[in-house]
């Protein structure tokens, strides 16, 4: 089974109730995707990505990332979705903290720099996430505390909690541990139903 672990930084939340193509959704700033296939690395990809805006303050506080910073070390907007793009398309899952996050923020850039069949395509491809799958395991429900990544990692791996900024790739790692755990345990995703 061929899976994509995801992580992005962002400028800003996404805005719900507006569709992915909306001007207003926030910009990838940093992005981490791990391609396994089985228990395999078989591809990665980390960069920064050269947003047009300023991150907002909440944004700016979890990754730390100035538009100075990015403008000089992020590549190119349009070049981080086609790559990105090519990874995920044609994975059996997407994997992430905070799933619904994480593909929302992947299809707004799908939209916006690429085409609206291959972001309906992407959203269409099954999603397993470690938050939900903790939560669930400990009885709490969606809006409960205690399902950050941190949390997870420090009650499942003994992992510290962090201080400050954080990256999409450190992020992206600790995702993957925390879903073999999960695994480990028997809270992973259920098989994929096959026609046939």
């Amino acid at each position: 089974m061929k899976m994509a672990f995801m992580d992005y930084e962002t400028t800003d939340l996404p805005v719900w109730g507006k569709p992915s193509g909306d001007d207003c959704q926030p910009y990838m700033v940093s992005a981490a995707v791990i391609i396994r296939d089985n228990s395999q690395v078989i591809a990665q990809y980390h960069d920064f990505i050269a947003a047009p805006v300023e991150s907002a303050p909440k944004a700016f506080e979890a990754h730390g990332l100035t538009k100075a910073y990015l403008d000089d070390r992020g590549t190119d907007m349009v070049q981080a979705a086609k790559d990105i793009t090519a990874l995920v398309q044609n994975c059996d899952y997407l994997v992430a903290h905070n799933v619904n996050f994480d593909k929302r923020i992947l299809r707004i850039s799908i939209k916006r720099f690429l085409d609206d069949d291959t972001a309906e395509k992407v959203k269409r491809i099954p999603h397993y996430c470690t938050m939900k799958a903790c939560k669930d395991m400990w009885g709490l429900r969606r809006y409960d505390k205690g399902g950050t990544l941190d949390d997870c990692c420090e009650k499942l791996l003994q992992m510290a909690p962090r201080e400050g900024p954080h990256g999409a790739l450190e992020d992206v790692n600790r995702c993957l541990a925390l879903y073999d755990e999960l695994v480990r345990l028997g809270h992973g995703p259920r098989p994929i139903e096959v026609d046939g």
